[in-house]
């Protein structure tokens, strides 16, 4: 096995046979295991001055920047679960809104118009035939959201708070490695 410090790359006699760089030096089959395993682990491959390679790997994280990345990963966690059950979008969520803000005041309508619930109205049939039954789906979707985004909202809010609590990397690992998500039926 051959490494060249020009190019940062490995040969082999078996592959590339003799068109190889001309300033490459001869590792063994294990140091190039070596140094692969360490570049997959965040190491990189320099070379000293006669080309023999050798790994640097980073310094290591401080645990307040291992903690907020890993409060980063929680609230894109939450937010992936959550988008199994709302759609995306700010338009979206609005729209959401206006349907309950509706639904609501429908029921203490006696006597609707369907001009006056054009959300609702917009949703005829695809969510019921009547304005009644739109409501009555918008609240119970409403309903659902209501107890599964809480479940998230506490999952999210405690696996920060275990997070910061947490004494090293380790800790902070295990937190993010035992926080289970809702998912959708049939998810």
């Amino acid at each position: 096995m051959f490494f060249s410090p020009t190019t940062r790359g490995f040969y082999s006699i078996k592959i590339h046979g003799d068109n190889m760089p001309d300033d490459v030096v001869e590792i063994s089959e294990t140091v190039h295991r070596d140094l692969i395993a360490g570049q997959s682990a965040g190491g990189q491959i320099e070379s000293g001055p006669d080309g023999t390679p050798y790994l640097v790997m980073p310094p290591p994280r401080s645990i307040v920047e291992i903690k907020m990345h890993a409060k980063s990963r929680v609230d894109a966690a939450a937010e992936s679960a959550r988008m199994q059950f709302v759609t995306r979008g700010a338009g979206q969520a609005w729209t959401y809104q206006r349907k309950e803000t509706e639904a609501e005041a429908l029921a203490a309508d006696p006597s609707p118009d369907a001009a006056d619930y054009p959300f609702l109205a917009a949703c005829i049939p695809a969510d019921g035939q009547t304005l009644q039954e739109v409501a009555a789906t918008v609240l119970a979707a409403r309903d659902a959201w209501l107890s599964v985004g809480a479940t998230i909202e506490g999952i999210r809010r405690n696996a920060k708070a275990e997070v910061d609590a947490a004494d090293n990397e380790g800790g902070v690992t295990s937190v993010l490695n035992a926080i289970v998500w809702p998912t959708a039926p049939g998810e």
